[in-house]
């Protein structure tokens, strides 16, 4: 199994005037073997696409008339991602996943990255850490 380390720090940020209030920024920084990746988020979709980009699919938008997504290929295999208002679909030739957009646990966020990536790519499985990092 492959780890996947991610790192999570926290800030909180100044809106830049009085009236403002302060917010707080989390960060992700993802570990796969000998690299380290930003996320913005945290989430299915970004955390699928980091993975599989890195497994050496390549990453393209295709528009047609009436609908766009991204098309994931390596070699012959190909999946299929579309984002729609409140789900995301996941297909291959032989199965779809969705997904909602919603906010979720970390947990199940590893969870869902796991099945679509090896039901789907057809990936070895991924270990995930979570490591919160703090200001002392």
């Amino acid at each position: 199994m492959k780890q996947v380390k991610i790192t999570t720090t926290s800030d909180l940020i100044n809106g830049g005037c009085n009236a403002c209030p302060n917010v707080k920024c989390t960060n992700y920084l993802v570990h796969v073997e000998d690299e380290t990746i930003a996320l913005e988020t945290l989430t299915v979709a970004d955390l699928v696409t980091l993975l599989a980009l890195k497994e050496g699919f390549r990453q393209k938008l295709v528009m047609e008339m009436f609908e766009e997504y991204t098309m994931f290929e390596r070699e012959t295999h190909q999946v299929v991602f579309k984002e729609e208002e409140t789900r995301i679909l996941f297909q291959s030739k032989k199965q779809t996943i969705q997904s909602t957009l919603l906010s979720k646990e970390p947990q199940q966020v590893f969870q869902e990255t796991q099945q679509i990536l090896h039901q789907l790519f057809e990936l070895e499985p991924f270990e995930f850490e979570l490591v919160e990092e703090t200001d002392e």
